[in-house]
């Protein structure tokens, strides 16, 4: 099982170095006047120059595709201090999952909505995804799901090594949410009553702070207009 640990830890790794490699690769192909042009994820993300017809138009930043961007840098980076600092092995599934989700919501969307194609002249062929972020995105899901192999085999050593003095991370989970559902049934609800006398008074205040503070910069910007005026 310690062979198991290492192993999901590896392949996490590679996994999430893989999902960054391939953000290199063409993410867009688009049919412009002046030819085909190609863009690939880092591109997208980042933006940068690009020459078209012997002129070097400036391609604008997508702030979609970095965030994915980011979400998988920091997951290698988390994959990587996993070696050394077991609380980074649940931080690295998380970042490639959540990048995974994201790369899949682009490409299940109108590419309008995540491309930027200002600096282009397109055709009437338009643009389309490559194949690439459909990779992209099932190698950081396969990333993530090594990430949570890898905690599973690590905490069966520790549940191992701890002779039963420590819960398998299931039954804790479990234990966690049951704890959490008695604690909810603790909870005491106001009445109707109650509430609305609640939400009245703070809207009240609300708007008597607002006043109170429209009423100072009303005085403020008078007295600066005869100052300045």
């Amino acid at each position: 099982m310690k062979a198991a640990s290492w192993i999901t830890k590896i392949l996490t790794c590679i996994l999430a170095v893989a999902g960054i490699v391939l953000f290199f690769m063409p993410f867009v192909t688009m049919a412009t006047t002046d030819g085909s042009v190609s863009l690939t994820g880092a591109q997208l993300s980042f933006g940068g120059g690009y020459d078209v017809g012997g002129e070097t138009v400036t391609l604008y930043k997508s702030m979609y595709f970095a965030f994915a961007f980011i979400l998988s840098a920091f997951g290698v980076l988390m994959a990587a201090l996993s070696f050394k600092f077991k609380g980074t092995k649940y931080a690295a599934p998380a970042f490639e999952l959540v990048a995974a989700i994201a790369l899949l919501v682009y490409v299940l969307s109108n590419e309008v909505k995540f491309v930027d194609y200002r600096p282009f002249t397109l055709t009437s062929i338009g643009a389309n995804y490559t194949i690439f972020p459909v990779i992209t995105l099932i190698v950081l899901f396969l990333g993530a799901v090594a990430g949570v192999a890898s905690l599973l085999t690590a905490d069966y050593l520790e549940v191992a090594q701890s002779k039963g003095a420590k819960k398998p991370i299931l039954v804790r989970i479990g234990r966690y949410l049951k704890d959490l559902k008695s604690e909810i049934k603790k909870v005491v609800w106001p009445t109707k009553k109650t509430l609305i006398k609640n939400v009245t008074v703070v809207l009240l205040m609300c708007l008597i702070i607002g006043g109170f503070i429209w009423l100072i910069d009303f005085g403020l910007a008078s007295l600066l207009n005869v100052i300045y005026g």
